[in-house]
């Protein structure tokens, strides 16, 4: 193998590599997509979480008044539903950000691909024209 041939190989490999059904380099959809559908999933429950908090404290202040909880009760209330809210919200910017990451990914693996490709054709255009025997000098 020539060395001009060696080269053209070793930026075919990283072609190869960097596209759909690759190798190494591929870094979309999976890891970035499924941490978003686990965001999501906690957000889901929290909202469920939300709803049984509420039930549970569903005439607490009638029952407990005569015991001066009545307050501190509510205010734990609030305190929670609060907290439940922004772990809410966090979740539901995080499932946006972790998809718009695998998004970009997904296009630098295609763009990083074509390029390479581009490259590998130009090398192999230019090792066919120098090989002996072959083009205009045979």
């Amino acid at each position: 193998m020539t060395g001009n041939s060696a080269h053209s190989a070793g930026l075919r490999g990283l072609a190869d590599m960097a596209g759909p059904g690759g190798g190494d380099l591929v870094h979309s959809g999976g890891p970035w997509t499924r941490a978003a559908g686990a965001a999501d999933a906690l957000r889901t429950d929290l909202g469920r979480v939300r709803a049984q908090l509420a039930a549970a404290h569903e005439g607490v202040g009638t029952g407990t008044a005569v015991l001066g909880v009545a307050g501190v009760l509510r205010a734990v209330h609030e305190s929670w539903e609060q907290r439940i809210k922004t772990a809410t919200d966090e979740c539901g910017d995080l499932a946006v950000g972790l998809r718009a990451v695998a998004k970009i990914e997904g296009e630098v693996d295609t763009s990083v691909r074509s390029s390479l490709e581009r490259i590998v054709a130009a090398a192999d255009a230019r090792d066919a024209k120098d090989a002996p025997g072959v083009g205009a000098g045979a």
